[in-house]
């Protein structure tokens, strides 16, 4: 589910998607963010509850929430499509 909500973020951003393919990019600060959270979202959710146990304070178990989650994919996409193109 989650490289589907990454791939819906890269469909809203579809025509900075298609300049990118044209040749048309340009790097900007939001890679950074982009990347992080890239890495964060396509950690398993077994695997932060390994890390983490099961007695985590709020902040942890917010990110576990399968909407959450779904919503940090999508803003992934758009965030990597907007780091990359030029801007506006």
């Amino acid at each position: 589910m989650t490289l589907w909500g990454f791939l819906f973020g890269l469909l809203l951003e579809s025509e900075k998607v298609i300049a990118l393919t044209l040749g048309n990019f340009n790097l900007n600060w939001l890679l950074a963010p982009a990347m992080i959270l890239l890495v964060f979202i396509f950690i398993p959710r077994t695997y932060v509850l390994h890390w983490f146990g099961v007695e985590d304070p709020f902040y942890i178990w917010m990110f576990l929430v399968p909407d959450t989650h779904m919503v940090l994919s999508i803003l992934a996409g758009v965030l990597l499509v907007r780091s990359l193109s030029p801007s506006e």
